[in-house]
């Protein structure tokens, strides 16, 4: 049977602590995480003090 790991990103802090633009960052910070394993599994929003995040679940088979 299968094993799985799970990774939980706020993308938009991680975006905002890099500076980086919404629209690219989005897609480098996947990209990264995906050359690492790591599948997009879903995706919600979350606020937290008056800020608004999106956090990314992200899955990788256990080696």
């Amino acid at each position: 049977m299968k094993k799985w790991e799970y990774k939980i990103i706020p993308i938009l802090t991680e975006l905002r602590e890099e500076k980086r633009p919404l629209r690219e960052g989005v897609k480098e910070l996947l990209d990264k995480h995906g050359s690492e394993g790591w599948e997009l599994v879903s995706t919600t929003f979350f606020t937290h003090q008056d800020q608004i995040d999106i956090i990314a679940y992200l899955k990788r088979e256990k080696t």
